[in-house]
């Protein structure tokens, strides 16, 4: 890396990557440091290494002056990324791939300087922009933008990597025409040698004298023929006039027929504008009574409001019943001390009583939200996971920012994980942002939640992701994600069991590398935050069925920070597989965290990447 000069007002870096010049930019006395980087995620990064420098601004913008190129193309030679395509590269590395594709911004190195002003002429520009080297050069040479640069910082290789791209040796005669001279070089035996090139003011000002006094001359010249030719044409012209001036008379002649006729014609347009403004009163009119509609629609959603604070204040009545119910429980234990030859008859008739009555009260909580929303409720008993455990996640979600939720094993969770993840973002909004995405919704079909839930193609992927490998499991899932409205934030995979070995040992596990793949490369390599939910295979499909979630993972996103949820962790087998987890952390040397949850079935969270 060259030194940076000293007294500089700007330091413009395009095609700042991870900026390894960060640390001698902000050594310098440079009073401002602009850092331009088209890959989306590589900027974000700036931002956050150069929080609380207050010279530093970090753009994400890729410089050119063609708004169609704005795709940004990555390989597997990392310091290629390029918005054009390899020609003389690819000719060089015959194995160079795309690696991944993004969507960026762009805008012109014209706008670019307009919208970030230069102060005099000491600045340094850095330029890392393979393929556009040459036209951004010729950019800042046609707009005279130039002139704001007394020094240039520049990584081009010596033959043209690709297309419409230029050797080095073409770009420095260019820069070199206009007073710049080559004051230092850097890894010229390298496939991306660098410059450094300094204004030379003497080498500008006989430019400047030679220009204008090619200008002048040309000015001269033209003076000359332009005078021959007025004396040459002037008698010509004297004819020509006399002629003109009686075409001049026709002509207004009838220019006054025609100004007669649009005169009428403008009368007539004046009675039709007189018509249209009158339907336009009509439409005002009429949206106003549509706005007394809406106005009368919204008292009536306030009421129906206030009936569901009524109905919650009953379903809080309907839990004290509950726990009242609960202590005669306890009492009836006691008894069943004192009388143990009926113990086993009592004890069978009060867990009935008790069975029947909590699914009576969850009925009746469930119709009185069918009844306040229509949206059936989760089902709690059978298939899918315990209430206590539903309520921790939907706490943990509710407290913590998780960019995604894996799940391994399909039911009633997965539902409660799209629909906790709805409410919150739904609560996060302005009031403004909902009426939006309410009206939206209407005109696109979406509900409410999915207006603005559901990502786009270009973003991350779906905020849950789900494997099951039972299609029966899998069909009853999908069929409650559709019935709830929640199949646009849930991508459910069916993942049959397959064959899986880990350091000898065999097991059959969900088909879920694929999957796994896509997400790293949607995560583009970013530090998420995602929490998994460990309730399957079940233990029939072999010793520690569940063990091979946490490797996969961590194969498969190493970079990323998992909140791992192991239920039923009262049995001895899930204990098993979660000591082999953290002796396989161990081993590995990854950072991690222990929270045993006191659960109905037990369960425990490992927290891997916390340090």
């Amino acid at each position: 890396m060259f030194e940076v000069p000293k007294n500089l007002d700007t330091i413009l870096h395009i095609g700042a990557g991870h900026c390894e010049e960060l640390s001698a930019y902000l050594a310098s006395d440079a009073k401002h440091i602009v850092l331009v980087e088209p890959n989306p995620g590589t900027a974000e990064s700036l931002r956050q290494r150069t929080q609380g420098e207050a010279r530093v601004e970090v753009l994400a913008l890729a410089i050119t002056d063609d708004p169609a190129l704005n795709q940004l193309y990555e390989f597997n030679l990392p310091e290629a990324a390029s918005l054009y395509r390899p020609t003389g590269l690819l000719k060089m590395y015959p194995g160079l791939r795309v690696s991944a594709q993004h969507s960026v911004a762009t805008c012109t190195l014209e706008q670019l300087v307009n919208e970030h002003p230069l102060k005099g002429d000491r600045n340094l520009l850095v330029l890392q922009a393979p393929g556009a080297e040459l036209t951004l050069i010729k950019s800042l040479i046609d707009t005279t933008n130039i002139e704001h640069f007394s020094h240039f910082w520049i990584t081009c290789p010596h033959d043209a990597y690709y297309q419409a791209s230029a050797p080095a040796e073409v770009l420095l005669v260019e820069l070199k025409q206009h007073g710049y001279e080559v004051s230092a070089e850097g890894g010229l035996n390298s496939e991306w040698p660098k410059w450094q090139l300094t204004s030379n003011p003497l080498v500008r000002q006989l430019e400047a004298v030679k220009t204008e006094k090619q200008a002048l001359s040309d000015a001269l010249q033209a003076r000359e023929s332009e005078l021959e030719y007025v004396h040459a044409n002037l008698v010509s012209v004297k004819g020509e006039l006399s002629e003109a001036r009686k075409e001049f008379d026709r002509k207004q002649s009838e220019w006054d027929k025609q100004k007669q006729k649009l005169l009428k014609e403008e009368e007539q347009k004046s009675m039709e504008t007189s018509e249209l403004r009158h339907e336009l009163d009509k439409e005002r009119r009429s949206h106003a009574e549509t706005r007394e509609e809406v106005k009368k629609l919204m008292e009536s959603l306030n009421e129906k409001n206030k009936k569901l604070a009524e109905a919650e204040g009953k379903l809080q009545t309907v839990v004290k019943q509950l726990d009242e119910q609960s202590a005669g429980v306890q009492r009836f234990e006691d008894l069943e001390a004192k009388l143990n030859a009926l113990s086993g008859t009592i004890t069978n008739h009060i867990d009935k009583k008790l069975l029947n009555t909590t699914k009576q009260i969850e009925g009746s909580m469930g119709l009185q939200q069918y009844l306040s929303s229509g949206e059936l409720p989760l089902n709690y008993h059978g298939w899918p996971i315990s209430p206590d455990l539903g309520l921790y996640l939907a706490e943990k979600i509710e407290t913590q920012n998780f960019d995604l939720i894996i799940e391994f094993g399909s039911g009633t969770s997965t539902s409660l994980f799209a629909k906790t993840v709805m409410n919150k973002v739904w609560r996060s909004q302005s009031s403004g942002r909902k009426q939006a995405l309410l009206e939206r919704g209407h005109e696109e079909g979406y509900t409410k939640d999915l207006a603005f839930v559901e990502p786009a193609e270009e973003d991350l992927p779906k905020r849950v992701v789900t494997f099951e490998h039972k299609k029966e499991y899998y069909d009853k899932t999908a069929n409650l994600l559709k019935q709830g409205g929640l199949g646009k934030v849930v991508d459910l995979v069916h993942a049959p069991l397959v064959d899986y070995e880990y350091k000898g040992e065999s097991f059959l596990y969900y088909a879920c590398d694929e999957k796994l793949s896509d997400l790293a490369k949607m995560l583009g390599g970013r530090r998420a935050n995602i929490l998994v939910l460990v309730d399957g295979p079940p233990g029939a499909t072999g010793p520690l069925a569940r063990f091979p979630a946490l490797p996969k993972l961590l194969n498969a996103l190493p970079l990323c920070r998992f909140d791992v949820i192991l239920d039923d962790y009262n049995r001895k087998e899930e204990k098993d597989v979660a000591n082999k987890w953290l002796e396989m952390l161990k081993s590995r040397g990854v950072s991690y965290s222990e929270e045993r949850i006191s659960l109905e079935k037990g369960a425990v969270c490992i927290t891997v990447g916390n340090g």
